[in-house]
């Protein structure tokens, strides 16, 4: 647009116009399953093609064997709002091509060959949704380490894929390992360790114990580990070598005893797999210790000293006092 060279004179005034957002003009809507959804401008005469080329095309995994729009209504006595329209989708809307000019796209529903389907002709306010394909998922991978004959990713074959079956696609156990010690680590919703029992899992495939598994889980089997790490308030922290029958009492015993400053009502040992129990009490003066296993620590915490009343709390009757005090001599003396 050209702006005639027009002079300006004292007095004038120059008004530069805003272009009107699309809430203030003509407008559609797509959604669903394309690569840039949003809503763009309305022209006369535009299609659901155009629209689809503005959205920059589908995403993998989209249905195209139809599209579903939303329409205002043209009348509006029963109460509806808007109608919906269900219009045919053809091949011909995938943006990829391969080296033959082919349409390609990856493998899923079967779409109608190209051209198959009618241009259809949008009107203002239309709302568009590209559904995804019925039971479409991209391939998934996860993680298996430690005591096993093959590491590495593994994909997911099925959505009930579980943890015996990927032990066994990794070639099995190794003699070192210590199943009792597996550890699953679940990346989605951050979930973090799942308790898991390897062995059941192992011996009843498909059971309670043999958890599905999801996309990004990790999976980690340690190597037998015959020792009992003692930590913490006891006089001398060490290692112990695991003697199967013998208590907690034991290896603490081996690490020289408790400290005196040792909190013996608050003992915690941590198994293999990552599991954690605490001493509990019974009775008044009983109380329940866990037994250490292989791989396991065992940590003994020190009680939180009692460091009395703070500076603040010492000091602050003995000001209000020296204060009380100071008022009565005033008030003798005068």
């Amino acid at each position: 647009m050209l702006i005639p060279p027009i002079g300006l004179q004292d007095g004038d005034s120059i008004v530069v116009d805003e272009v009107p957002s699309l809430l203030d003009s003509y407008f559609v809507r797509v959604s669903g399953m394309v690569r840039s959804p949003g809503e763009f401008p309305w022209e006369e005469g535009m299609t659901l093609r155009n629209l689809l080329e503005l959205a920059r095309g589908p995403t993998v995994g989209a249905d195209l064997r139809q599209a579903q729009v939303s329409r205002l209504p043209m009348t509006r006595e029963s109460g509806n709002i808007a109608e919906t329209i269900d219009v045919p989708l053809d091949s011909s809307y995938l943006t990829e091509r391969d080296m033959e000019g082919r349409y390609a796209g990856p493998p899923g529903v079967e779409f109608p060959s190209p051209g198959t389907s009618p241009e259809f002709q949008l009107e203002p306010f239309d709302r568009i949704r590209i559904s995804p394909q019925p039971s479409f998922e991209m391939p998934e991978a996860v993680l298996i380490t430690g005591e096993v004959a093959v590491t590495g990713e593994y994909t997911l074959v099925t959505t009930t894929d579980r943890v015996a079956s990927l032990v066994g696609r990794a070639g099995g156990l190794l003699d070192t390992a210590y199943p009792e010690g597996a550890r699953l680590f679940r990346a989605q919703d951050g979930l973090g360790r799942i308790d898991l029992d390897l062995p059941t899992a192992l011996v009843a495939p498909g059971g309670t114990e043999d958890l599905a598994l999801q996309p990004g889980d990790s999976l980690h089997i340690p190597e037998y580990s015959p020792t009992v790490r003692v930590q913490g308030a006891v006089n001398s922290p060490v290692t112990v070598l695991y003697r199967e029958g013998e208590d907690l009492e034991y290896y603490i015993g081996n690490a020289g005893g408790y400290r005196s400053d040792a909190d013996e009502g608050r003992v915690s040992v941590r198994y293999a797999n990552g599991q954690a129990e605490i001493r509990e009490k019974v009775l008044l003066f009983w109380s329940r210790s866990p037994t250490p296993g292989p791989g396991s620590e065992v940590l003994v915490p020190a009680e939180i000293p009692d460091l009395g009343p703070s500076l603040y709390e010492t000091l602050t009757p003995l000001v209000g006092m020296m204060g009380t005090v100071t008022a009565l001599i005033l008030a003798v003396t005068r």
